[in-house]
């Protein structure tokens, strides 16, 4: 005989499955921080600016994006936790005797898992992401000591960049043509070292080659005042200007998925799209948050299906190898088609979805087959 749906039963639940992935993820929390904060300290030792308040701002700056990357896996292992504690108490075998079916009592650790990847896909994520930017201009700053900035914008491309002679360089162009990276058009403001405008160039079009600028049809504009250069304005057909950035330092100083918030994801992509820059990386990011609920929803599937199956073979080391490994297989499978996703060898959005739709199809089909035989 199955009992209809007791809300006492699932509160029941649910505040056990949530007492236990709070102490696990507070656990892991706190392992990872320690970790983390060595290898920052590791990093930062070397250089005379080192402080521990500045070790300690760096890790935390870093840490709830980590902590977002083990969430999944901390709901699996509350997940399996939680129904082991159960069956060590006979709590479960009381409640399976009464006719109550799996599916009545993982009703609200479902739930649980499913608010938790909503809140960490609207909420968690663009504060992380806040955080992670300032992260990444503290380690530019501090460790890897670089000295551009690129930013893209509704307008176009524009790159900030220091020069060794006290010069500094901003550059806009509205498109940037793949893969020859040549800018379309360009204008370039040439400032000294009193930070006053030096000289301008307009140019219909220019290529970053090996330390150089090379501008096309180019006119260069003196600003008045300044006594040892001409002031009038020059055309050049081909305008060479040394410069220290490389095509590898614009790829680099550009916002990384993990900087850009939830929220503001589809109109960053579009933005890069639309300048010429590859947007997959986001794209993946985007989806697979998507697929967070789904994906941790069919964990704790999973995790049932090995508590559920546990007690019959009596063996507690079933419960930890097969939580290591669905943790190892969903994973290394969640990051294997993203880079397939992100190669456009697969589609973004069967790339972010087949992991949780899979590891949903095998629970299901367990749970099923351990429950109707």
């Amino acid at each position: 005989m199955i009992q209809s749906f007791s809300p006492l039963l699932a509160l029941y639940m649910g505040k056990r499955f949530w007492n236990y992935f709070l102490l696990i993820f507070a656990i892991l929390g706190g392992i990872i921080f320690l970790i983390d904060a060595v290898e920052m300290m590791r990093r930062l030792m070397k250089y005379d600016h080192f402080t521990v308040w500045r070790m300690l701002s760096m890790t935390a700056l870093k840490f709830p994006q980590i902590m977002m990357e083990v969430m999944p896996f901390t709901i699996l292992i509350a997940a399996v936790f939680t129904l082991w504690r159960l069956t060590r108490t006979s709590e479960l075998v009381a409640i399976r005797a009464t006719g109550v079916s799996a599916w009545q009592f993982l009703l609200a650790p479902i739930l649980i898992a499913m608010l938790l990847a909503l809140f960490k896909m609207m909420v968690l994520n663009p504060i992380a992401a806040t955080l992670t930017s300032h992260y990444e201009q503290k380690e530019a700053q501090y460790i890897s000591s670089e000295n551009s900035m690129v930013n893209i914008a509704h307008t176009g491309l524009w790159l900030r960049q220091e020069m060794k002679n006290g010069q500094t360089v901003i550059l806009h162009s509205k498109t940037i043509n793949m893969p020859d990276w040549s800018f379309e058009p360009v204008t370039a403001f040439f400032f000294n070292k009193d930070n006053a405008l030096a000289y301008r160039i307009d140019a219909e079009r220019a290529e970053l080659k090996d330390k150089e600028w090379v501008f096309y049809k180019a006119w260069s504009n003196t600003m008045a005042g300044q006594a040892d250069v001409q002031s009038e304005s020059t055309f050049y057909p081909a305008l060479h200007l040394p410069t220290e950035i490389s095509i590898q330092d614009i790829q680099n100083r550009f916002a990384s998925p993990d900087t850009v918030s939830f929220w503001n994801i589809p109109d960053y992509a579009r933005m890069m799209e639309q300048t010429g820059f590859e947007a997959n990386p986001l794209w993946a990011n985007f989806y697979k948050l998507l697929a967070e609920p789904m994906l941790n929803i069919a964990l704790v599937l999973l995790a049932a299906s090995l508590a559920l199956r546990a007690p019959r073979m009596q063996k507690n080391w079933w419960l930890a190898g097969g939580t290591v490994l669905i943790g190892f297989v969903v994973f290394f499978m969640g990051d294997f088609l993203q880079a397939l996703g992100i190669s456009d060898k697969l589609p973004l959005i069967v790339a972010a979805f087949a992991p949780a739709a899979i590891c949903l199809l095998m629970g299901l089909t367990t749970l099923l087959y351990l429950e109707d035989g």
